[in-house]
């Protein structure tokens, strides 16, 4: 085996360990802390903060939009219909928020770290087949998927994480 084999599968075991431990594998929920946290923030920069923050739809917009560039910027994990449950946060994260309901965007970064898990899973059970590439081809790999639209079907999201390990497989 390789050197770079060896040190590739030496760093995706060290991140599975992590990912699979018990504490990884729980389900965060929002607690009342949290909850009372996130209602004296908002209350804090309605009515405290210099700038003349509006909580109206397009704020509630802009940070829907960061949550989940935040959670898979590159929409590398989350698909389509996995978002969906949560458009109404859209419009409604800013009353969410005064309301200290957490729960939505609890559960919206629980199905992230699930996808998340599951695609380590299956890139480890990919390394451990063996990789045959054909680097002959002209098949081209997006790097930067901002801007990308969610993939639809799981298959989608297959073939982006096979052509980001060929392209970076010596």
């Amino acid at each position: 085996m390789s050197l770079f084999a060896t040190l590739s599968r030496s760093v995706a075991l060290a991140v599975m360990l992590v990912v699979t431990s018990p504490a990884a594998f729980a389900q965060l929920e929002p607690t009342n802390e949290q909850r009372q946290a996130a209602v004296e923030i908002a209350d804090s920069l309605r009515y405290g903060h210099y700038a003349d923050i509006n909580f109206d739809e397009t704020w509630s917009q802009d940070t829907f939009q960061r949550y989940l560039d935040i959670l898979d910027g590159q929409r590398a994990y989350l698909l389509q219909s996995d978002i969906e449950p949560y458009r109404h946060l859209e419009t409604g994260m800013a009353d969410a928020i005064f309301d200290g309901d957490l729960e939505d965007a609890f559960d919206l970064y629980n199905t992230f770290s699930e996808r998340q898990r599951a695609r380590l899973e299956s890139l480890l059970a990919r390394l451990d087949e063996g990789l045959d590439f054909d680097f002959d081809s002209n098949e081209r790999l997006e790097i930067d998927r901002e801007e990308a639209p969610w993939a639809s079907r799981e298959s989608e999201l297959d073939e982006l994480w096979r052509k980001r390990l060929s392209k970076t497989t010596p």
